[in-house]
């Protein structure tokens, strides 16, 4: 099977690892088409040189070095949340992780699609991309 081939069997395509099994996530748009991604929390989640069409870092918990996506042909956005909820050692992202991200994408030509949870610590700067998946207007 290849990255290309127009439907994926049950079956066909195996995780590599068990983190995988539940990183992965796909989403369709009314042409069937099939987005992969992982959803990554720590810099120690993200893989290189991984074919992704996008990225979810949701929980940020730390600073993510994004400057492999400039080598990246596949990964066409990335999708930028914090933790929720009430948890007693919750992390509250900084400022500056989410600027790092903002500027490897853009300097990579990749869409950034910013969660509400960032709203209040990114202010005037908070952004939404459209996402490959959405439908033009």
């Amino acid at each position: 099977m290849n990255r290309e081939s127009p439907v994926f069997k049950h079956g066909e395509c195996q995780p590599s690892g068990f983190h995988e099994i539940w990183s992965l996530r796909a989403l369709y748009d009314l042409k069937k088409t099939v987005y992969i991604g992982k959803t990554v929390t720590r810099q120690s989640e993200l893989e290189i040189f991984a074919q992704y069409d996008f990225l979810s870092i949701e929980p940020i918990l730390e600073p993510i070095d994004l400057s492999v996506l400039k080598h990246n042909l596949y990964t066409k956005a990335v999708i930028i949340g914090a933790e929720t909820g009430k948890r007693k050692d919750k992390v509250v992202p900084k400022r500056e992780w989410i600027e790092g991200i903002v500027t490897e994408c853009d300097s990579a030509g990749v869409a950034v699609f910013m969660k509400e949870s960032l709203r209040t610590i990114m202010g005037n700067d908070f952004r939404q991309d459209r996402l490959p998946w959405e439908k033009k207007q």
